[in-house]
């Protein structure tokens, strides 16, 4: 079995990098769940059949019916429910359209998900009202208004969706006294101010000369999740760095990492992101959305997806627990030379992990900036002296 979950886990990653690559844009934050929209397409594939299910295949890079592979699904969900991770996970179809029960079942047994029927053709207003509110349940308000006005129509035949909403405390906390406000360089000729924390700590991280970055890994409070943050050496080196993951293994690199020093400066910051994925999906998934689908494994009639949508939300502040806190081990360096400095005050992407998943990935592009009249920059250094 565990050779299946590591297997689950490779194929996660590389369809995390590839969507990744796809979504990514100069001119916006990003935050991404590609864990979550594998499972909805893994779901898919399981009642698809002919040329829908070999395309769905090729996307999440495994076959139909491999029991191995659901297997590894139902344990990795498994072991995701956790406070810190909310997750929303639903397939709403047509009323009119009768789902098969071993459909039902087996997304139920291996997805933790449920199929949902609405009267889509009779009350569309009232069904998206309905699958907001079932959202914002489940990410306890969280996320809110996932469909916008008018975005379930009458003749849609299966809406998927997909939302999470992760928060956890670090597992030593960002001093809030510590936090200061410094300029952040969204180009080299335009700066925002924001709320940087700053800790000297001992980390996980490694400056990596084939991603020409530095890389640090923050464990939250129950060890078991964490955050990579990978910044370019070059103000504006993001894209170049990102277009070299495609030519290394990531998770070789990762394992390189090594406990230092480091006086780490990271901004606070929040990303809320909807994202509309029928137009990526649909170029390599084409039939599926036509009238041309095949899906004889989720009902004897025609069927195709209408739309596939995520929401997602990250915020990174200085919290962190009273128990993270209180065990802390922070290292003081022997001499100043030892001690490592990560200013993160330029563009970095970033993911967050349980174990080798990637749950969330995402790019810091331009935060919220903060209105201060002045720029403090003193005293960054003195937590390391």
């Amino acid at each position: 079995m565990a050779s299946s979950e590591n297997r689950l886990n490779t194929l996660v990653n590389v369809f995390s990098s590839e969507l990744y690559q796809a979504l990514r844009s100069d001119d916006g934050n990003l935050i991404v769940s590609p864990f979550g929209i594998q499972v909805l397409l893994a779901m898919t594939l399981e009642g698809a059949d002919g040329k829908t299910e070999n395309e769905i295949a090729n996307i999440i890079h495994h076959s139909k019916n491999d029991k191995e592979m659901l297997k590894a699904y139902k344990a990795a969900i498994n072991s995701l429910e956790s406070p810190n991770l909310k997750i929303a996970t639903r397939m709403f179809v047509n009323k009119a359209v009768e789902i098969k029960s071993d459909f039902k079942a087996l997304t139920s047994e291996y997805f933790s998900c449920e199929v949902n029927r609405k009267d889509f053709k009779k009350r569309p207003e009232e069904c998206r009202i309905d699958i907001n509110k079932w959202v914002e349940k489940k990410t306890s308000q969280k996320i809110k208004d996932l469909f916008p006005e008018d975005s379930i129509h009458a003749d849609d035949s299966l809406v998927m969706v997909n939302a999470m909403h992760f928060y956890a405390e670090w597992q030593t906390r960002f001093e809030k006294e510590n936090t200061i406000v410094m300029p952040f360089h969204v180009t080299p000729h335009r700066t925002v101010n924001v709320r940087m924390m700053v800790a000297c700590k001992s980390f996980h991280y490694v400056e990596s000369e084939k991603l020409d970055a530095k890389i640090i890994k923050l464990l939250y409070s129950d060890e078991v999740f964490s955050i990579i943050i990978f910044l370019p050496n070059k103000l504006e080196g993001l894209s170049e760095t990102e277009n070299k993951l495609k030519s290394i293994d990531l998770f070789e690199e990762l394992s390189t990492l090594n406990q230092r020093t480091v006086n780490l400066m990271l901004p606070r910051f929040r990303i809320e992101k909807t994202i509309d994925l029928n137009n990526l999906i649909s170029q390599q998934v084409p039939t599926a959305f036509t009238d041309k689908a095949n899906f004889p494994g989720i009902t004897n009639g025609p069927l195709n997806i209408s739309k596939i949508i995520q929401k997602a939300f990250i915020e990174v502040n200085e919290r962190g627990t009273e128990a993270a806190a209180a065990t802390g081990i922070v290292l003081t360096p022997r001499s100043r030379k030892t001690v490592e400095e990560m200013k993160c005050d330029h563009p970095f992407f970033f993911q967050i992990l349980k174990g080798g998943i990637i749950l969330f990935q995402g790019a810091l592009i331009e935060p919220d900036p903060e209105r201060y009249p002045t720029i403090l920059e003193q005293g960054t250094n003195k937590f390391c002296k």
